[in-house]
């Protein structure tokens, strides 16, 4: 796959940059990436920030009112959640905030919670979902993370005389003309509805669930301090794993509540477990990479409510078994995902082969619970819009994920007659089809259609900054935590290094991790999952015996590469290291 390394934007002034990393305590190094960003308003960005209230979002107040009146009147209310991390946070934030307000106020009200099954239910409210609210005498249905286009769950409670509160930052469904065709609920709080006054709609349906209890504690005069205590790291947890932009508000809950996630003990028991050092300050990809996964884990393959459970108990031994089991189900979950993975990129390399540029990939016996993680590894990996599908009770259940320039939502639409259902965005989908007959017809109509460009297929990495090898020190890594939190929207930088000579080793148990060592420093520059390729491609430019790169100690080489920096500790010594993202033998 051919490759483009692109340096990102603009270049503040000497001066600019001393006086900027001066009035906010940052380095120039930290100052000069944001500004390559587009960053212009440094005070939002290494200042505090705002969060704001929600209070003015359409039918905010309202959906207060019907919850005071509900939990005063001793009415139940039920929480209907999702399977994914902001599903479950969402479920969370709203079940320990309305049982708080009954235990304060000894109000009668049940407060309870279901969350669909993702095999059997799909996602979000449905039928049975509140057909078992009507037996359970249930009063009040409040979705989080969902409920936007649950149009006949949501009629079917009207008509049991069920009163409904949906909470949702999924995009609004539309008519032809573009106007918002809405659920019938009695409260609808979502950012995207039109109309709605919020500035910032890039935010996740934990952070709507935590401003509607932000509203609905000040109706009851409690104080903001102990609710942003309480409750924001988990809105902060769900930014991170639900993918949101780390911009703007969510650059700021984001800031301000990883460092209260400890305080919760099913979630300081999962990091022991998961081997976070305690006495290190929780990141953005300490939960994206490590503890979301976990959760995610349990939703995928499993059951999410394990992971609400954790969150929700303090017994010691209990709470270490189930943060056990979810640090073993994600384990399962990434041996069925590397099995998966070697499976589809052997169909990828087939269809490649015969001209597609959109894949469309069957792959037997994957779980449905990851074929979403598979089809992104597959995207990554050829750079081309790509699907997994698997077997499932309607015919074969598949999810998709794109490039930055192909529609994907938009050309489903177009091939709407050879789908059961689809739903999603620009850059994702997930879509139900018939019979593996109708996946073909569905394939041959995307790549008939695609219109990709041969630019398009240049994978384009960009790049902060240039980086000498005396310039890679715990130090400069050190000040570049300044830019955290880091993620979408604000990746962590990364540095492109020019022509490295260095001693080239394959190391690990499966001879898969490359690790080379610059001459006259200490650092490392790592790449993972990689060492048949890089032998492959060291061999061919040095012209040596692969066996001879793959079992030797060191190989002389010279490297020019793109990546991010990282501090390897061991034994309490630091050494900077950089993992490669993408490098070219020179």
């Amino acid at each position: 796959m051919k490759e483009k390394w692109i340096r990102r934007g603009t270049e503040l002034s000497p001066i600019q940059l001393k006086e900027t990393a001066e009035k906010w305590n940052v380095s120039e190094e930290a100052v000069r990436i944001a500004a390559n960003r587009g960053v212009t308003n440094f005070a939002e960005y290494f200042g505090e920030g705002v969060i704001f209230d929600g209070e003015d979002m359409l039918d905010m107040r309202k959906a207060v009112r019907l919850l005071t009146s509900a939990l005063q009147n001793g009415e139940n209310i039920r929480i209907v959640g999702d399977y994914d991390m902001d599903g479950c946070m969402s479920t969370y934030i709203l079940h320990r905030a309305l049982k708080g307000l009954v235990k304060k106020y000894a109000f009668s009200s049940r407060i309870s919670y279901d969350i669909p099954d993702r095999i059997k239910d799909g996602y979000g409210i449905n039928e049975r979902i509140v057909r078992s609210a009507y037996d359970d005498k249930v009063d009040v249905l409040l979705t989080c993370d969902n409920g936007i286009a649950a149009f006949d769950a949501l009629d079917l409670a009207r008509c049991l005389c069920i009163t409904t509160i949906v909470t949702d930052h999924h995009r609004v469904p539309q008519s032809e003309e573009g106007n918002d065709i809405l659920v019938d609920a009695d409260a609808i709080v979502n950012p995207h509805r039109q109309g709605d006054p919020t500035e910032y709609k890039d935010i996740c349906g934990a952070v709507v669930a935590f401003k509607l209890v932000r509203n609905l504690y000040r109706s009851f005069g409690l104080s903001r301090e102990y609710l942003d205590k309480t409750f924001l790291g988990y809105a902060a947890f769900a930014t991170i794993t639900d993918v949101m932009p780390l911009i703007k508000e969510n650059r700021s809950i984001v800031k301000k509540g990883l460092p209260l996630l400890r305080s919760n003990y099913g979630l300081s028991v999962l990091c022991d477990k998961c081997k976070i050092d305690p006495k290190h300050k929780l990141t953005s990809e300490d939960i994206g990479f490590t503890l979301g996964p976990c959760g995610n884990a349990a939703g995928r393959i499993g059951d999410v409510k394990d992971m609400l459970w954790l969150l929700e108990h303090q017994e010691k031994s209990d709470v270490e078994v189930m943060a056990v089991k979810l640090v073993s189900l994600n384990e399962k979950r990434k041996d069925l995902c590397s099995i998966a993975e070697e499976k589809a990129c052997k169909i990828a390399d087939e269809r490649i082969a015969s001209g597609d540029r959109v894949l469309v990939l069957y792959v037997p016996g994957t779980h449905e619970g990851i074929v979403g993680i598979v089809a992104g590894r597959i995207r990554e990996k050829y750079n081309l819009p790509s699907f997994v599908f698997t077997d499932a009770e309607e015919g074969l259940k598949g999810s998709g994920r794109s490039t930055e320039t192909w529609d994907m939502f938009a050309h489903l639409t177009e091939a709407k007659e050879y789908t059961v259902r689809f739903g999603g965005h620009p850059g994702a989908a997930g879509v139900t089809v018939a019979s593996e007959e109708m996946l073909i017809q569905l394939r041959d109509f995307l790549n008939a259609h695609c219109e990709i460009p041969d630019e398009d297929l240049i994978r384009k990495v960009y790049y902060d900054d240039e980086l000498s090898v005396e310039n890679l020190t715990v130090p400069m890594i050190e000040s570049l935590s300044a830019l955290e939190p880091v993620g979408t929207g604000n990746e962590a930088p990364i540095f492109f290094m020019r022509d490295i000579k260095g001693s080239l080793t394959i190391i690990g148990k499966d001879y898969q991790t490359v690790r080379i060592r610059p001459e006259n420093t200490d650092a490392s520059l790592i790449a993972f999952r990689a060492g048949d390729a890089t032998v492959e491609k060291a061999a061919r430019k040095y012209r040596l015996d692969e066996n001879e790169i793959r079992f030797s100690d060191s190989t002389t080489v010279k490297v020019s590469l793109v990546g991010k920096t990282s501090i390897n500790e061991f034994q309490g010594n630091k050494t900077p290291q950089l993992i490669m993202d993408s490098y070219v033998f020179v």
